[in-house]
């Protein structure tokens, strides 16, 4: 029989795939609208609810950033 951390994540990887989620969310609408080389990390971290330091657990710069926002999209094409 499966063990239960197994079968439902745990609050802290439930709280990494949220953080995730709202950082593409934050990124992709912000290159959107302002474009690449106008949108800043901190604006991104304003919109997701986060931190710098934290942005960049995920990613390793800007263009990391760019590469995760439409990694999804990519892959569904």
């Amino acid at each position: 029989m499966p063990e239960v951390a197994e079968i439902a994540p745990g609050l802290r990887e439930r709280n990494k795939r949220e953080k995730l989620a709202r950082i593409r969310a934050a990124a992709r609408a912000l290159f959107a609208k302002r474009g690449f080389e106008a949108t800043t990390a901190r604006e991104i971290c304003e919109r997701a609810g986060i931190g710098t330091g934290t942005l960049f657990l995920y990613v390793r710069d800007k263009r990391d950033l760019l590469f995760l926002t439409f990694e999804e999209d990519a892959r569904r094409s």
